[in-house]
This record gives C-alpha cells, structure tokens and sequence, in this order.
C-alpha cells in the first residue's frame, strides 16, 4: 500500500494511477537514434518541462557517453538542445538522412518549449533531413511540420487560415504569427 508514501518519492504524478515512465540509458554503444527519440517519447508522455528534460538527459549518461559529457565546453552544454547537438554530432550516423527526415516528421513541440526553440530545431531538422533542398517546398514542408507539431486543435486551425494569406511563406513569418497568437491568449506568460 503506497498511500502514505509521497507521490513525488515514487514517482507518481497527480494522477495516483499515472506513472512516469523512467528513460533509459545511453552510454555510446547504442543506436544514438533509437535512445534519442524513446527520450524525447518519454518526456513528452511524463510532461518534462525543459529544465527536468536538460536534467534528465544528463543522468541518462554512462561510461563512454557520461564522459563525452563532462568533457563538452559551456555553450555545447548549456540546455538539452546544445546538448542533443553536441551528442549528435558525436553518436550519429552522418550517413543517416532518413533518420533526420523521420526526426524532422516525428518532431513535436514540448510542453513548457518555448515555440521559438521549436521552430528553430525544426530548421536544423530539416537541414539534417534535406541536405542542399531549398525553395518554397522546403519551406512550406517546414511550416506545415511546424503547425502539425503545435499540440492546440485552435491554435493549428488559425495558422493554417493565417498561412494561406502569408506571402512568401516563411517560417519566420508563421512564427511572428504564432508568438503573436500565444500572447493574446496567454497575455501573462512569456511566449512557448
């Protein structure tokens, strides 16, 4: 019977029936891939905000890669997204351009990620994803991911009725439009 133990102590959330899945580990003999997208799954699904999801990332880490770790300069290790960075350029394969492309398909926005930060890792998704591909269908396919990974029903409707009057489409417009969006809404929060 856990009911008088904390929840916090065993890793329950509010919800007495919910459990936070724990990640698993990574220690560079791992498909850097498949550990990278069952971390951010599972961040997503326990409600991670991004400082818990930089934390956690770094106590995943052992051996080879928890070494890799505490060898990173400052600015390569700084969030989880310089941290994913840096881990990618390590562990990936550079070889692997269907794997940034399903990255780039699978990407959602976090809960608490600031939508800027989003955007900007959808960018270098796609850069990863489609090497040398530029133009207007690169970037509408970036927009249309950019919506689709937004987790609003009402927010993706508006960017959608707004994309259509956009000329050019471009990310960054999308953007100015979604940050504008969220501090209607949300007038008291900065912008995510």
């Amino acid at each position: 019977n856990f009911s008088n133990v904390p929840t916090s102590s065993i890793g329950f959330l509010s919800d007495p029936r919910y459990r936070e899945i724990e990640p698993p580990f990574f220690s560079g003999k791992e498909k850097w891939l498949s550990f990278v997208n069952t971390f951010e799954d599972i961040a997503k699904f326990n409600k991670w905000t991004p400082e818990i999801i930089d934390l956690r990332f770094r106590i995943c880490m052992k051996d080879e890669a928890r070494f890799f770790l505490d060898t990173l300069r400052n600015e390569q290790s700084e969030d989880y997204f310089s941290l994913k960075a840096a881990f990618e350029q390590r562990y990936s394969d550079k070889t692997s351009i269907n794997a940034y492309k399903n990255q780039f398909r699978r990407r959602r926005k976090y809960p608490g990620e600031k939508i800027d930060i989003f955007a900007f890792d959808l960018l270098r998704l796609a850069g990863l994803g489609y090497p040398g591909q530029q133009g207007e269908l690169l970037n509408e396919m970036i927009c249309n991911q950019f919506i689709e990974g937004l987790e609003n029903p009402d927010f993706k409707n508006y960017l959608r009725l707004e994309m259509e009057k956009l000329s050019p489409l471009t990310l960054e417009a999308l953007l100015k439009l979604a940050q504008s969006y969220e501090s209607i809404m949300n007038p008291f929060q900065p912008n995510r």
